[in-house]
């Protein structure tokens, strides 16, 4: 690729490939970064945006990927008001069981010091692929919508004294048909443009022990690529 130069734009940045190395620079910017390695740890719409003039293959298997709207709505309540023990990290419902919500999270169970002291927080997940409707619904209804099932599930009848909701309208990469023929045409792609790698989890798993398995697949590739251009 020596000798080669691309470049496209996205959000004030930009980058491109010359003689070898990949230079990226930002609105404002003296000079570009050059880099021998270019990790994309983003979302796979973000990377087809970046890649798009680079290699249009590769953004059109990325822009390929799907991603479902979901909310996660933030509850905070005094812990007498809730009378279930949050022994655990909380709860996922699968679809068949028909609920509005995907599941909650006990934060404060799974992280210590997300609460103020004699304070619980729930975290409750909704909309994604199969409820895509839900993630459209105003603060109000969503707030409704979630105290309703939390009460259901979890006999909470108390108001929450702390509310936040957070929206994402790509939020969960959905792995259909045609899922692993996008993943081949990327892995063919990539051993075209040596020193560039992708990484997330539009790929090869959306949780979180997921990416960081795939995150250590990536930095062995990173090692072995280091070894072989170096010798």
């Amino acid at each position: 690729m020596t000798g080669q130069s691309i470049q496209t734009q996205i959000n004030g940045c930009s980058d491109e490939k010359r003689d070898g190395k990949y230079a990226f620079s930002a609105e404002g910017a003296e000079k570009p970064i050059e880099a021998d390695i270019v990790v994309l740890a983003i979302p796979s719409y973000a990377a087809a945006e970046l890649l798009g003039s680079f290699d249009e293959e590769m953004a059109k298997a990325l822009k390929e990927i799907p991603y479902a709207p979901i909310n996660v709505v933030n509850f905070g309540y005094p812990r007498q008001s809730v009378t279930h023990s949050l022994e655990g990290f909380g709860f996922l419902i699968p679809s068949r069981e028909k609920r509005e919500i995907l599941g909650t999270i006990w934060t404060t169970s799974v992280f210590g010091g997300t609460a103020p002291q004699n304070h619980v927080a729930l975290k409750t997940m909704i909309g994604g692929a199969q409820n895509p409707e839900a993630a459209a619904l105003d603060d109000r209804a969503t707030i409704e919508l979630v105290r309703k099932e939390l009460r259901k599930i979890m006999g909470i009848s108390a108001d929450p004294t702390f509310i936040k909701i957070y929206r994402y309208e790509k939020g969960i990469p959905q792995y259909v048909i045609g899922h692993g023929e996008r993943l081949g045409v990327l892995e063919k792609r990539l051993t075209g443009h040596p020193g560039l790698f992708l990484t997330g989890n539009a790929y090869l798993g959306i949780g979180v022990n997921d990416c960081t398995r795939n995150a250590s697949l990536v930095s062995d590739k990173i090692m072995e690529y280091l070894k072989t251009s170096q010798a």
